[in-house]
Formats: structure tokens, sequence, C-alpha cells
């Protein structure tokens, strides 16, 4: 999905197409452009169109924004200091959010501004006095929401907000500051329908067909069943011990409302999960949107832990739960350089000191993890079993790479940009064989036009030009002999996965002798 994104970004550095812009020289407005601004930008600043971790920067500070937004949001709710830290730690560590915060895709930016939208709204909602400035920021968040994937982080985080919120709380706050919600509306409205009705007024027909397209794609693509979404604790990684136990509402509840309103943000969470399982497309990063209030709840639930361990008041299930997270952790901390020695070390991806630190390190891990729960030091804990997600993430991810990408002839398509033949030529791919990709186009570094073939034989212009096809040239065009030459320059294994998939780079050359018109 990144790389729709990118190939777009880099088209409006290249040639300007920053309000209609183009993907692959086609018109790409499926998707609200913020994302895409963003990573445009930072072509601009950094001078680079090609670094991903300079067009991944935007995505990496949403995510941490978001963490910040819902350690500012938790204050609102905590009744005591540590909650929104633990709140915002638990966000931060959730599997979707570090993932889709080291990808340049559209969901981080969109749930993270709704967060802050949601946040200024309530603020708004509870405040001392009418401040008409927290719902012109909400409004502006909002818009700034849809910009970044339209509707989808109103349907997926405020729409199940708004629910929990009159179920739970007084709507009197909400309808005595009807003013504020107006201006938030209007300003949300502004913000985010501006690029919409540019988009319409310049390019009415794709405009309308984009709008019939998309609400189709949301019944027709990726159809899962109703319950797909169900085992979304385990999705949050290291939390899903946790992540169960504060779904069993006759042990949870009263340990939860010790420290915050714990139906509000379980029906939150639930509502959230039957939202997405109604709509028949699903993929799990759509789970994101849910693990802003199962954060919530797992964040107090670990404050709640810390305060009963600390006063010695902790009950036989509390001891239960605690020390079957601590079993697990302790074995997989114990296990990973032993993982390590195996995947990596044998076969030469680890050198041996480094595979020492890693051998020290998480056995300190576990030596820390089964220490503080002896002790009794439950913060310590939580923080040892973030720290050893953090290092899995950051220090061995990496080095899984070989693992994953296995094809040892991998040849990048970016090396065709390297091709004397490629100056100045136009570039083509064959539509009979499939619309190519965009992690293609953009490896090869500049739009690849399509050539709408109904006769082979009838080349799309009568200069030379350069052509990418998955089969052989002289099996395509063998019946060819006399309307156009052509020239094998290039072959590419272009597929980390796997070897097999070849994408062959051939210069044709038109007969200018003949009629490329001709029947």
């Amino acid at each position: 999905m990144e790389a729709r994104n990118f190939v777009t970004a880099r088209e409006m550095v290249q040639q300007g197409n920053w309000l209609l812009p183009t993907m692959n020289d086609l018109p790409r407005v499926t998707k609200p452009p913020l994302p895409t601004w963003l990573s445009a930008v930072m072509m601009k600043v950094s001078g680079n169109v090609d670094s991903l971790a300079v067009l991944r920067f935007p995505a990496g500070l949403a995510a941490s924004c978001m963490v910040f937004f819902m350690f500012g949001f938790s204050r609102k709710f905590a009744k005591n200091t540590l909650s929104p830290f633990l709140n915002a730690l638990v966000l931060a560590s959730c599997f979707y959010v570090i993932f889709l915060g080291r990808q340049g895709t559209w969901d981080i930016f969109c749930h993270s501004f709704m967060l802050l939208g949601i946040w200024w709204l309530h603020k708004g909602w509870h405040g001392t006095k009418q401040n008409y400035g927290w719902f012109l920021g909400a409004g502006l968040a909002m818009g700034l929401s849809f910009l970044s994937k339209g509707p989808v982080s109103f349907y997926t985080v405020l729409l199940p907000f708004l629910i929990a919120s009159f179920i739970c709380f007084d709507s009197g706050d909400a309808r005595r500051r009807w003013k504020g919600m107006l201006l938030t509306f209007v300003t949300t409205l502004i913000v985010g329908g501006a690029w919409p009705l540019y988009v319409f007024l310049n390019m009415p027909d794709v405009a309308t067909a984009v709008a019939q397209t998309e609400s189709g794609s949301w019944i027709n693509r990726n159809v899962r069943p109703f319950w797909y979404y169900w085992n979304f604790p385990a999705h949050s990684g290291i939390w899903l011990v946790m992540g169960v136990v504060v779904l069993v509402w006759p042990y949870a509840r009263p340990r939860i409302n010790q420290l915050t309103n714990y139906n509000f943000f379980l029906f939150w969470l639930l509502a959230a999960i039957l939202l997405l399982s109604v709509v028949p497309e699903k993929k799990v990063r759509y789970l994101l949107p849910a693990f802003i209030p199962f954060s919530f709840l797992v964040g107090n639930y670990l404050s709640y832990l810390i305060d009963v361990y600390k006063k010695k008041s902790e009950t036989a299930w509390d001891r239960r739960i605690l020390l079957t997270n601590t079993i697990i952790f302790l074995a997989i901390a114990f296990s990973v350089p032993i993982a390590c020695y195996f995947q990596f070390y044998r076969h030469g991806l680890m050198s041996t000191t480094y595979f020492v630190f890693c051998l020290l390190l998480y056995w300190t891990l576990a030596w820390g993890i089964g220490y503080y729960h002896k002790t009794k030091s439950i913060l310590l804990l939580v923080l040892t079993i973030v720290a050893l997600n953090a290092t899995v993430y950051f220090l061995l991810y990496p080095l899984a790479s070989p693992l994953i990408y296995k094809n040892p002839n991998h040849q990048s398509l970016t090396s065709v940009r390297n091709l004397p033949d490629m100056k100045g030529a136009d570039l083509y791919y064959l539509n009979d064989q499939n619309e190519i990709r965009m992690e293609r186009v953009w490896e090869i570094g500049r739009p690849v036009k399509q050539w709408p073939v109904t006769d082979k034989c009838q080349p799309p212009q009568a200069t030379p030009f350069i052509l990418f096809t998955k089969q052989p040239p002289e099996q395509l065009f063998e019946a060819c002999p006399t309307q156009l030459r052509y020239e094998l320059i290039a072959t590419f294994d272009y597929r980390r996965e796997k070897s097999g998939d070849i994408y062959y780079v051939s210069r044709l050359i038109p007969d200018s002798n003949k009629n490329i018109n001709e029947n």
C-alpha cells in the first residue's frame, strides 16, 4: 500500500500534481491526499525522492503523536497520575501501532487526528465554561482525519466513542454546548470537504466513478466472516493475556472502576469491534481503532495491579493472572537467544559478538521479569516486558529479512534506471498481463504507461519505446515479424520472496515503413 502513496508523492514533486494527484500518470483521487502531501514535503525538504526512511518519517511522527494524544486524553478520566502513562505505554507497544507507524500508509494518520479531535471535543463538552477554541480545534483535527482517509475514522473511532458516551454519560453537557458542536461540524466540513469539492469541480466524472467504486469496495473486496475480528486481543501483541482479562466483566469491572469508567471504555471497544464486523471488507490492520479504548482498559488494569500489590491487598485471582503473564514472558525472554542461535547465528546472519550480546540481554531481561515478579515490583515488571517487546522489534526483526525474502537471484528493478536505452524513452507494459504493481513502478522510478492491447502487432507509438513484460518477447511477438522489431536488453528476477518471476525489459522499434494504424 505504501508504494501507492510514495509513487503519488514522487509525481507531486516531479510534476507538480499537488491538488489533482496522479499515480503512474493516471488520476489518483481514490484516497485523500494529506499523508501523500506529507511524504512529498519530506521529499522536497530532504532533496531525496527514494529514501524510505525519509518517506516513512511522517507515519512515525503520527504514531508518536497518537501516543501523546492518548496520554493527554487519559488525564481527563484518570484518578491518579500513573494511569495516563500506562495507557499511553500500552498503545505505544501494541503491535499494529508499531507496525503502521513504520509504514507510509493512511491509517495511522486518520486515527491519530481523530483521537486528537475526540480529546478536544470532550474538553469542549465538559469544560467549566463555553470555550469555542476546543470545538474549533476538534473540527480542525477531524477535518484533517477526513483528509487522511475519508470517513473511515469517523465510522471506526468517532461513532463508537459517541455511542459509548451517550450510553454512559449525561448528554446534558453536549446539548448545552450545541453551538460549539455546530462549530466543530462546520469546521470539519470546511477542512475535510475542500479538497473533495475541488476534485469534483475539476474532474466530475472521475470523482463520481471513484465514489461508486470505493463504496462498493467495502462490500465486494476482502470479504471475511462476521466473527473475523473477535480474536482482536491476540493482535495487540504483548497485551494478549491482559486484553482478555479486561473483557471478563465480573472480574474487571469492580477493579477498573476504582480508577476510571470501565463501562464507557468497554462499550467503546465493543462498539468499535461490532461496527468493524458488520462491514464485509475486513483486514487485520483495520483493527487499529479498537486498540484506543483497549489501551484505556489494559492501562488502568495495570495501574490497579500496581496499586493493590503496593498495598498488599491483591486477591487470589490477581496473583494467578499476573503469574500466568509472568511465566509466558519469562519463557519468551529465555527462549529468544535459543531462537537466535538456530535462526540467525547458524546461518551466518548474526555475528558471534552480536549473539553473545543478545544472549546476555535477553537472559538479563528474563532474570528481571522473574525478580520483579518475586519482589512484587509490578511497574518495573511491566517496563521490563515492554523493553523485551521493543528489543525484539528493533534489534531482531531487521535480521529476519533473509528468512522472509529467500530469493538468492533477486534483482531489484531499480537497476533498470541505469540502462542506457532507458534515457528519454517512453515506458510501457502490456495490459493483458494484469496491471503493473506500484511496487514495481516505484522501483523503476518513473511512470510506466499502459499498452491497451487489442493487437500486439499494433504498437502504441511510432517511435522506439521500452516494454516490460512477464513473457519473453519472442513468444509475445512471434506473429509480428514485419510490424516491429524488438531487442531484449535485460531480465529481472524481481520478487524477493521466491525465484522464477521474471520481468523482461525490451526495446521495441516499430517499422517506420509500415503504417502502424493499418489493420
